[in-house]
């Protein structure tokens, strides 16, 4: 029986986000959306790919009960077996109700390395 070598399995996952981190500062320079969302995607997929089939990750806005819309997150973990998404826009940004939201969070391309 083989066994899986978990080491491996992580770094080759790393190896993915720290393209998309090496694309991001290519043209990053120029400061355009499209820099960040190199990471943000490849973060998104990442976390798609090892959370269970029952969470969804998304981007967007959150709504609330009183219908008072988030500032835009990067990225939204929600119950996909809840209330579904009310809307999705063109561009792909999604209006999630806060009933189906587990968490949430903001991606950044820069980071620091302490010493």
């Amino acid at each position: 029986m083989a066994n899986l070598n978990i080491s491996k399995f992580f770094n080759n996952e790393a190896s993915t986000l720290i393209e998309a981190r090496r694309r991001c500062i290519g043209i990053h320079g120029s400061d355009i959306r499209a820099a960040g969302n190199e990471v943000e995607i490849a973060v998104r997929e990442w976390m798609q790919r090892m959370l269970p089939d029952t969470v969804s990750v998304g981007h967007g806005h959150i709504i609330d009960p009183s219908s008072a819309i988030s500032p835009q997150l990067d990225c939204i973990l929600r119950d996909r077996g809840h209330v579904p998404t009310l809307f999705t826009a063109s561009d792909g940004t999604e209006y999630t109700p806060i009933d189906s939201v587990f968490a949430y969070g903001e991606g950044k391309s820069t980071y620091y390395k302490a010493s």
